[in-house]
């Protein structure tokens, strides 16, 4: 499971987040929701950003902002998987570009292009009781995706 992890966080190292920030921010103050978003400022402040030995501070210039919101609680995983299921479809200009089950722990990767050149990666994990999902913007290519995996 660490490596579909692995991989699933190369593919959203390449990102837009529009549509979602309505489901970010609808639960953004819930009791029980984590969220996090990271700036393209921030971003830019890193001088070393290191996944498995791989340095992504290059990749850190292309993001415009990372989001990351997850849900324990019974109740919020259903209510966030609902709105999740309804905000990431094709009638929203999403693609489901990777699916895994393993070990009842599901991963999807939906991925939205944008005529700008960027790109939106969204990665929904469900893992037994837990939830969450890791939004990325930015302008990304499959070459730099590519350069992460030699």
């Amino acid at each position: 499971m660490k490596k579909i992890a692995f991989i699933a966080m190369l593919v959203l190292m390449g990102i837009t987040a529009r549509g979602q920030d309505a489901l970010f921010k609808s639960f953004e103050n819930v009791s029980g929701v984590s969220t996090v978003y990271i700036s393209k400022s921030l971003l830019s402040m890193m001088p070393s950003l290191k996944v498995n030995n791989r340095d992504l501070a290059k990749m850190a210039g292309k993001l415009d902002h990372i989001q990351i919101l997850s849900a324990e609680k019974a109740n919020l995983v259903a209510k966030l998987k609902k709105q999740t299921a309804s905000t990431y479809t094709a009638k929203n200009g999403y693609e489901e570009v990777m699916r895994a089950n393993e070990s009842g722990q599901k991963v999807f990767i939906y991925q939205k292009r944008y005529k700008n050149g960027k790109h939106e990666f969204v990665l929904v994990t469900d893992a037994l009781g837990h939830l969450s999902v890791v939004n990325i913007l930015g302008t990304l290519t499959l070459k730099d995706i590519q350069s992460l995996t030699k």
